[in-house]
């Protein structure tokens, strides 16, 4: 729990004396941190606006946050430095706001080269942070928007950590870090790898204690199926690396369990009276629905819930949603309800004008399928109790007897649902009362189908219940699959099994694990990894062209390749006419729209619609002309009505007669703006676009815009 202490609000002048409203020793180590900060990062005196909080962390560990600004500037006008540094003088974050920021449609070149932001990142961590220099795993950095952002985690012994971490970014245009955050443990001890057991052992510790699950997913797309991933019932566990054994993690968040919902705005009043087929399907729909008061009476009516009198209806809402791979929609009926201390001869209007006020000492909420009226989620919240908030009281109730609350409650209203379910005991400590019950079909796992249950550990109560459950789907029968040795075989060579540090008990772990830079996810028929959509796993790594080196392009390519427009491949083919649907897909990355050849449908969908394109000219395979070229790379900038306005533009390239009269506009402002040239006057506008002659066009828009 964050305690966060204003300490000063705004002083005149830099602080050089002595600050009246501290004790003298608290004074004295505000001193010696601020010296420290001045003596390593640049405070311009024309800040003259200063203030400073405290805050301590649950590990007893105090930060300092001291902020400079400009003195009568408004946000946007200012200019702000701040810096968090702790009781014992690690800076653990800096940020720095120039005023200066504009917002770029298009993606923008800096003005420094990666080599010089790598250089400027490492002096800063001699300089600034010098306690993290030798202990993290250098990445190449993303560039976006001139800028360069570095993000490293925390290596000790040569081995990556999960729960460490530091980033960086560095101005494109000016050269400076702008911004640096560490997350980062500053007295640990690492053990050492050398007593670890082998890593044959390890896999083979992996697969008999912590096997991977098959399970079904569905695709956001509607279709069902099956993947390994890694075990739901030992999921708050890890192997150690140095004796074997399992061993419990101190706290572990189980899956999210949830129902997708898609609100609907209220329905408006209208002074027509004819209704059309689409509209009456959906009135005959929600007319089958349950009403707010019916669903009151059921919630009333489950005295496991402890909802009694003191909860009134502040508001409720009625939504719906259509699954994918159903065509009818799903409606749910939300309620929301305040407690509140309840006054004999309080009107419902003082009840309302309480609630309104934020005079509750509670909250609740609960979702029914509002077609079955069943209750599918229930959570109520009730802060008249006093809490310690630096306590870390064990609950009052075992987890023996919340389970057989918890079993009780769902075999008296889930007695269906409860035949498909099996019980996942991984709650670790500090969740041992939420109880958790995944869904099984065919004796797999169902996508995150499930219900869970927790039981206040205080009063005995259910405090939240959830159902997800997908209702009405086709479950295709598990056959085809690779097997389980098999996807150990996968993960352990296509994801990567090694050594890692975690953080337990206060304490660095060594372990093994499947490394966290890929997706655990193995396609349960091909073997292939998968992304968390379900579709085949692609590691977004910039090619490096085999065939560019001394071509007039070569410059264009990688500076494109530094910002994110390129296209995958491992030759470029410099000289080769580019596709209609690969030139446009360079044009998207330029606008930060990041398509690729997977999705060009929805490319064509996105280029039509925001009228870079018409029907009529999408022709994917098709090469593209010059005079195309600028017309698309125009219009994708927003030039389109200006360009094609009749009579005002006169173009002077010698061949102007050969450029078609709607594209007269794009080519002169294309050449104005410096996108083109031409060669010895002409603009060659009906010549095929080859890939080097893209690259070069779209590298000079980014130049003249940068």
């Amino acid at each position: 729990m964050k305690k966060i202490v204003s300490l000063v609000t705004a002083l005149a002048v830099m602080l050089t004396v002595a600050f009246p409203v501290f004790a003298e020793d608290k004074g004295e180590q505000v001193e010696k941190l601020l010296l420290k900060i001045k003596s390593v990062i640049d405070i311009p005196d024309s800040m003259t606006v200063f203030n400073s909080n405290m805050r301590t962390d649950e590990n007893g560990i105090t930060y300092w946050s001291f902020n400079w600004s400009l003195e009568g500037k408004s946000y946007f006008e200012s200019q702000n430095i701040s810096v968090e540094i702790t009781d014992d003088g690690y800076i653990t974050s800096y940020s720095k706001y120039n005023g200066d920021y504009k917002y770029s449609e298009i993606v923008q070149l800096p003005n420094i080269s990666k080599a010089e932001a790598e250089k400027i990142v490492k002096e800063f961590i001699l300089k600034v942070c010098p306690h993290i220099e030798g202990q993290i795993e250098w990445k190449e950095p993303n560039i976006y928007d001139a800028s360069y952002y570095y993000s490293f985690k925390r290596t000790a012994n040569g081995i990556p950590t999960n729960f460490n971490d530091v980033s960086f970014s560095v101005n494109g245009i000016t050269g400076e870090v702008v911004s640096y955050f560490s997350n980062w443990n500053t007295k640990l001890e690492f053990p050492s790898a050398e007593k670890a057991i082998p890593v044959e052992k390890a896999k083979e510790l992996y697969q008999k204690n912590m096997p991977l699950n098959l399970e079904y997913r569905i695709r956001p797309d509607g279709y069902i199926y099956l993947q390994y991933t890694t075990s739901r019932e030992q999921g708050n566990k890890y192997l150690n690396a140095i004796t074997g054994q399992l061993e419990e993690m101190d706290y572990y968040y189980a899956p999210y369990m949830s129902q997708d919902r898609a609100y609907m705005d209220e329905a408006m009043s209208s002074k027509r009276t004819d209704i059309t087929p689409v509209e009456r399907k959906e009135i005959d729909s929600v007319a089958g629905t349950i009403t707010t008061e019916e669903a009151e009476k059921i919630l009333r009516s489950i005295p496991e819930l402890n909802f009694d009198e003191s909860y009134s209806l502040s508001s409720s809402n009625l939504s719906q949603h259509k699954p994918a791979y159903s065509d009818e929609s799903v409606f749910y009926l939300s309620l929301y309800f305040a407690r509140i201390n309840k006054t004999e001869g309080l009107t419902d209007e003082q009840m309302k004008m309480k609630i309104a006020a934020g005079d509750t000492i509670g909250s609740a909420n609960a979702t029914f399928d509002a077609k079955s009226g069943e209750l599918l989620s229930f959570w109520s919240n009730d802060w008249s109790r006093p809490v310690d908030i630096n306590s870390a009281a064990e609950s009052k109730i075992k987890k023996e007897d919340s389970k057989k609350t918890a079993d009780a409650f769902l075999a008296k209203y889930y007695s269906e649902k409860m035949k498909s379910v099996k019980y996942i005991d991984n709650m670790g400590r500090g969740s041992e009362n939420q109880h958790q019950y995944s869904r099984i079909e065919n004796g797999i796992f169902f996508d995150y189908d499930g219900l869970s249950v927790g039981i206040d550990g205080e009063t005995g109560k259910i405090s939240n219940f959830n159902c997800s459950w997908n209702k009405n789907i086709a479950i295709p029968p598990a056959g085809n699959v690779i097997g389980l040795e098999a996807a150990h075989k996968v993960a352990f060579e296509k994801i990567g099994f090694e050594f890692q540090y975690i953080f337990n008990k206060k304490a660095a772990v060594l372990v093994y694990r499947l490394r966290d830079d890929k997706p655990p996810f193995i396609d349960a028929v091909s073997g292939e990894i998968l992304n968390y959509e379900g579709n085949p796993y692609k590691e977004t790594i910039a090619p490096k062209y085999n065939d560019i080196a001394g071509h007039f392009c070569e410059q264009a390519v990688l500076e494109l390749l530094n910002v994110g427009v390129f296209l995958n491949a491992e030759s470029f083919m410099p000289d080769s006419n580019i596709a209609q649907k690969d030139y446009l897909l360079l044009l998207s990355k330029l606008g930060k729209q990041y398509y690729d050849r997977d999705n060009i449908d929805e490319l064509y969908k996105f280029l039509i619609n925001s009228k870079v394109m018409d029907e009529n000219e999408k022709n994917p395979e098709g090469t593209v002309t010059r005079e195309d070229a600028v017309k698309f790379l125009l219009r994708s900038l927003g030039y389109r009505k200006f360009a094609e306005i009749k009579g005002i533009f006169v173009c002077d390239f010698a061949d102007v007669s050969d450029i078609s009269p709607d594209l007269i506009g794009y080519a002169t402002i294309a050449k104005g703006l410096g996108f083109i040239e031409g060669s010895e006057g002409k603009f060659k506008p009906k010549d095929i676009l080859t890939k080097g002659e893209a690259a070069v066009i779209i590298y000079n828009c980014l130049k003249k815009n940068s």
